[in-house]
């Protein structure tokens, strides 16, 4: 359940929201020409990204996708705040370093970032939960995770404004921070679960907590679940 709010919360606060319903804004606060073909292009990135993802999950790891795609996510998020820094609505900021090219770097670190998304944490997120989750528990689990994913949800969009006007250029630096941080507790935390039953991934749990006590030490209280109940972990 611990590691099932974790992940939901770094969906949401990967600012995919805010990409998604501010695109236009975005881009033009980084001199992007034309922000409605912008936009025409996220869905493009979105969707072949997705298909990718459906074939390489069991290939690659659920663990792996989801730490490159944070990876992935950060690095976009701290160039789109660099784009929006050296150019917002016209005018130069922080340094001299023209405002030619924030356009093109804008437009490129959204389609990186909404691949990073969807390929990840838009995806395998919820493969992954239920994965780790015993049969009998999933119900529950679920229904809390969704709980903080749609509450969150709604903070981050309700409270953006906010953000942007008291933050702006360094908003999406903001963002960065927190997936920083996330990204750190899933490395941790996290074991791999494609191909493995309950069980075993619970097993991997409380062996991974006596690694790092400090942080996950509360793994090793990981139900215990019976291998004859247990389904493995495979794509869905």
């Amino acid at each position: 359940l611990i590691i099932g709010l974790i992940l939901h919360s770094s969906r949401e606060l990967t600012g995919i929201n805010i990409v998604y319903n501010y695109t236009p804004e975005i881009f033009k606060a980084a001199n992007v020409s034309d922000p409605e073909l912008g936009t025409v292009g996220i869905g493009l990135v979105a969707l072949s990204s997705a298909g990718l993802t459906a074939l390489l999950a069991d290939r690659m790891g659920r663990r792996f996708i989801m730490i490159s795609g944070l990876v992935v996510l950060i690095a976009a998020q701290i160039s789109i705040g660099v784009s929006q820094t050296c150019y917002r609505t016209g005018k130069l900021l922080l340094w001299s370093c023209g405002g030619e090219w924030t356009g093109p770097v804008a437009l490129v670190s959204v389609f990186v970032f909404t691949a990073g998304f969807v390929s990840s944490l838009g995806s395998i997120l919820w493969i992954y939960v239920n994965e780790i989750t015993a049969p009998e528990a999933r119900g529950k689990t679920n229904l809390v995770c969704f709980a903080i994913h749609w509450g969150l949800s709604m903070v981050v969009l309700f409270s953006y404004d906010w953000i942007d006007k008291s933050l702006a250029p360094y908003t999406f630096f903001l963002f960065a921070g927190l997936l920083t941080l996330f990204l750190i507790l899933v490395v941790l935390m996290i074991p791999e679960t494609s191909n493995k039953p309950v069980h075993q991934v619970c097993q991997e749990l409380r062996e991974q907590s006596k690694r790092w006590p400090p942080t996950v030490a509360f793994l090793r209280k990981c139900s215990t679940v019976h291998p004859s109940n247990d389904a493995v972990s495979t794509d869905h």
